[in-house]
């Protein structure tokens, strides 16, 4: 039996329409495989905020969570500068997340009496392990760096 001209055509069209599209759909799957995914930073840190004026570092431990692009989290750290009778300063921490950027504030929450708002800008390493940047109020600016 044998098949009409239509009948022979109509297969190599499909093929025509298929073949480009399973060709695209198995090149974005195969981006979609191989992309890096943004490391994990939620969860406990330890790091060290440094003044210009070469003042000795503070040390801090902040616990981090991170939902979508949104980072929060709370800061301890040892009173270098609130009432002397508290020995630690608590801050609580809101900011975003794009890639490796990261900008926070940090807000003292008034015990041991400050108040105020630090912003932070910093860049995660590849590894999610390292976070480093800039911190600043008013008219001062210093260095972070905080670790797993």
């Amino acid at each position: 039996m044998m098949r009409s001209h239509a009948d022979r055509c109509a297969l190599p069209n499909i093929a025509r329409i298929l073949l480009p599209l399973l060709v695209c759909l198995m090149w974005t799957q195969g981006d979609a495989q191989n992309a890096p995914s943004a490391p994990v930073i939620s969860g406990g840190w330890h790091g060290l905020y440094l003044y210009p004026d070469g003042r000795p570092g503070v040390s801090f431990l902040f616990e981090l969570a991170e939902t979508n692009s949104r980072v929060t989290g709370r800061i301890a750290e040892i009173n270098t500068f609130g009432d002397r009778n508290v020995p630690f300063l608590f801050a609580d921490v809101i900011g975003d997340r794009s890639g490796n950027l990261i900008v926070f504030s940090k807000t003292y929450d008034g015990t041991g009496g400050p108040h105020h708002t630090v912003k932070y800008t910093g860049t995660i390493d590849p590894n999610g392990a390292i976070i480093s940047g800039t911190w600043s109020v008013g008219n001062q600016t210093g260095t972070f760096q905080i670790s797993k």
